[in-house]
This record gives structure tokens, C-alpha cells and sequence, in this order.
């Protein structure tokens, strides 16, 4: 049962590691985005018309933080497992 528990544990830390790489990626090429819009348009002429784009663009950062920190919780769950099920083989590894 060890080496599955373990083997459970990791790939829920690599599952959660993912998710957070993924919103830590997507907010930052959002961030690139803007700033590559601030870039071609500075005096921001094209954006009369739109409502503060730079508050779009951080609406949209924001909800992929809350996405990338999603995953946390599930690869401190996942590291927790996997050193339980590592505790537990040294354990019996003593024993027997």
C-alpha cells in the first residue's frame, strides 16, 4: 500500500504544481498583454472608447491567481501524503 500511497501523493504535489505554474503563466502573459498594448498605443487613443483597460486586464490577472493558487492546497495535500507513505516504509522497513 506504500509505494501507491506514495505514488498518489506525488501526483497530486506534481497535479497541484501544475495548476499553480498554469495561473502563475496565464496572468503573467495577460500582464504582457497590456503592457505589450501600452507599448503600441501610448498614448492609449485607440482605448477612448473602452472603460479603463488596465482594470480588465487586472480583473483577468486576478482571476488567474485565484486559479493558480488553487492548486496549493492540493500539492500541500499531495506532500503530506507522500511523507506519510515514506514514514510509514522507513517504519516497516525497521521493523522487519
Amino acid at each position: 500500500m506504500s509505494p501507491l500511497l506514495r505514488w498518489m501523493g506525488r501526483i497530486a504535489m506534481a497535479l497541484g504544481v501544475l495548476i499553480m505554474a498554469a495561473g502563475l503563466l496565464m496572468a503573467l502573459l495577460t500582464y504582457a498583454e497590456m503592457i505589450q498594448g501600452a507599448l503600441a498605443d501610448p498614448l492609449a487613443e485607440s482605448a477612448a472608447g473602452d472603460a479603463e483597460p488596465e482594470r480588465a486586464a487586472a480583473d483577468r490577472m486576478l482571476q488567474w491567481a485565484i486559479v493558480g493558487g488553487s492548486g496549493l492546497p492540493l500539492s500541500i495535500v499531495g506532500f503530506i501524503i507522500a511523507r506519510i507513505a515514506r514514514k510509514n516504509a522507513r517504519r516497516r522497513k525497521m521493523i522487519g
